[in-house]
């Protein structure tokens, strides 16, 4: 990686294209629902295999993204959302 002030060059396997229907500034949230929620689930919550975890608002970003990261650490999770964002 070469660091030039305010500027980053990384090389094209560390970089993922927008697709063309979702706008820059929605792109660019993605990264801070993971951030987030990773913090979460990894600093403030003590969870392992065996554990629940309930996630008020599981239909946002944020919520989405712990969904995600307890499915991948065997967490059962539990989550509630309102009812615009229930898709199942």
């Amino acid at each position: 990686m070469v660091v030039i002030p305010n500027m980053y060059f990384l090389p094209g396997t560390e970089l993922v294209p927008i697709p063309p229907t979702v706008d820059f500034s929605e792109a660019a949230s993605l990264p801070m629902n993971y951030a987030t929620a990773y913090q979460m689930f990894n600093r403030c919550a003590d969870l392992n295999l065996g554990k629940r975890m309930l996630v008020h608002g599981a239909g946002s970003g944020v919520g989405t993204a712990l969904l995600q990261l307890g499915a991948l650490s065997k967490v059962e999770m539990i989550g509630t959302a309102s009812k615009k964002n229930m898709r199942y």
